[in-house]
């Protein structure tokens, strides 16, 4: 009814204003990091696309999504028979601006696995694993391994910043990146007022999905 109608406006007129202020920041240095401005304007394509993509699943569902499914969305392009994948963990909800934000944050560090890490050289492996623990908080590790080392950015970019912001700036959680030589290692908090346990038969057994480097999927 009316009310759920102002609670949607009001919800939508929040993201527009986060939505802003984060292109804002994307937009603001073309040329850090020495980039060309091709290069520029393809991380920010992909981002605008990332956060158009749940931007539609919110308008589309209830408001919120599942967390699979948005690191599948997020992971997919960038799947390889060369590399490994494993994500596990139990059916979580986010809420709507917990999924806008994770869509962001999970984009961010995918395009960055596939460019500089796991997924972006032969024999690399990026594990994800995520909990609720006994607070209801939803705990999320993303692990990289690659086979050499890896050299830390001298300079943060946005992505990394974008990482490390938006989740404690956002949604009061917390967020850690670390760049350790055999690859990233993040360690995100989502505070659980923005997260709720899907019980719903389907997604009893562990959402697991690997891909082995033969590219099958299991």
């Amino acid at each position: 009814g009316d009310e759920r109608q102002r609670l949607l406006l009001r919800e939508l007129n929040h993201r527009v204003k986060n939505v802003l202020a984060i292109i804002k920041s994307l937009v603001g240095n073309p040329t850090q990091e020495g980039r060309t401005l091709q290069e520029y304007v393809s991380a920010l394509k992909g981002r605008i696309q990332a956060l158009s993509f749940a931007h539609d699943q919110v308008v589309r569902g209830e408001g919120g999504g599942m967390l699979r499914d948005l690191l599948d969305a997020e992971l997919s392009p960038h799947r390889s028979p060369d590399s490994e994948i494993v994500a596990h963990g139990p059916g979580v909800l986010l809420d709507s601006r917990a999924f806008s934000v994770m869509a962001l944050v999970l984009h961010e560090l995918a395009t960055n696995a596939a460019k500089y890490g796991a997924l972006a050289q032969a024999g690399g492996k990026l594990t994800i694993l995520w909990e609720l623990n006994d607070v209801g908080d939803c705990v999320i590790s993303w692990k990289e391994a690659v086979p050499g080392t890896v050299t830390a950015p001298t300079r943060t970019g946005f992505g990394s910043a974008l990482i490390s912001r938006s989740v404690p700036y956002d949604l009061g959680g917390k967020s850690k990146v670390t760049y350790q030589s055999h690859g990233i290692e993040a360690e995100i908090l989502l505070p659980a007022r923005h997260v709720s346990a899907d019980a719903s038969p389907a997604t009893h057994d562990l959402a697991v999905w690997r891909q082995h480097p033969a590219g099958v999927t299991s």
